[in-house]
């Protein structure tokens, strides 16, 4: 298996910084008809804002960056703000996923390791061309190798400020390591699956054994199964964890 260098990618306040005018060209540009731009504008920017502290309430302003977290609208109109990062990108693979990124390339030399931290600072130019920002504190640069054999080291960096390099990821819901494994990721899905077992369990002590089913398979089921196509283990040991507790729920 060929070295994988990636970089998680975290955006600081990314749904309150959309500036709306750049939105408005942005979406006219993807080909969005004029009329629909403007009934969206017409629900975006009608929004103000005010702050009461101990009674005493401040002037209102006018809103005019952000889109509505919490909305239908709001995810796709930060994914059509930022959908122009893979622009920045020319060496390596970008995925987005409303403000989850990730950015990943095949190392083999130390020339791709420096493909790599180009298409980091390209990506640091996007961000201020589009008057966004980086949490470089929340950035974080893994190694994904199966062999035994060293990976190269580099000591990637976004605005100077240095990645911290870590063997585990959390992206989407998933936490992966730097073998592929998944171990980790069984491991919190089952302590998080057994609690809220323990706790139906108490609950619902006294229910009908249908009811007790209901309610594992809707709050302790899509826990186990979030995901599984991405990172279920071929490992019997792995399964008989997850197992474990379909077999204490059902007894």
């Amino acid at each position: 298996m060929i070295p994988v260098d990636l970089a998680v990618l975290d955006f600081s306040k990314a749904f309150d910084v959309v500036l709306h005018q750049k939105l408005q060209v942005k979406l006219l540009n993807i080909g969005i008809a004029d009329k629909t731009v403007k009934w969206i504008f017409s629900w975006l920017q009608s929004r103000l804002l005010s702050v009461c502290v101990n009674n005493v309430k401040s002037a209102t302003r006018h809103v005019t960056s952000g889109v509505p977290q919490g909305s239908v609208l709001g995810p796709l109109l930060f994914n059509v703000y930022i959908n122009d990062m893979h622009s920045a990108v020319a060496n390596s693979k970008l995925k987005l996923y409303a403000d989850d990124s990730l950015l990943y390339k095949p190392i083999t030399t130390p020339a791709d390791s420096s493909l790599f931290q180009n298409d980091l600072d390209h990506l640091i130019t996007w961000a201020d061309s589009s008057q966004m920002k980086f949490n470089i504190n929340k950035c974080e640069h893994m190694t994904v190798q199966r062999s035994t054999v060293n990976p190269l080291v580099f000591q990637y960096s976004m605005n100077n400020d240095p990645l911290q390099c870590v063997d585990k990821v959390l992206y989407l819901g998933v936490t992966i390591d730097n073998k592929l494994l998944f171990i980790q990721h069984i491991i919190n899905i089952c302590s998080k699956a057994n609690k809220l077992l323990h706790m139906l369990m108490r609950c619902l002590k006294k229910a009908k054994s249908k009811t007790r089913a209901i309610a594992y398979k809707t709050v302790c089921r899509p826990i186990l199964k979030f995901a599984t196509h991405t990172w279920s283990s071929f490992k019997l040991k792995n399964i008989n964890i997850i197992e474990g507790i379909n077999r204490k729920a059902f007894r």
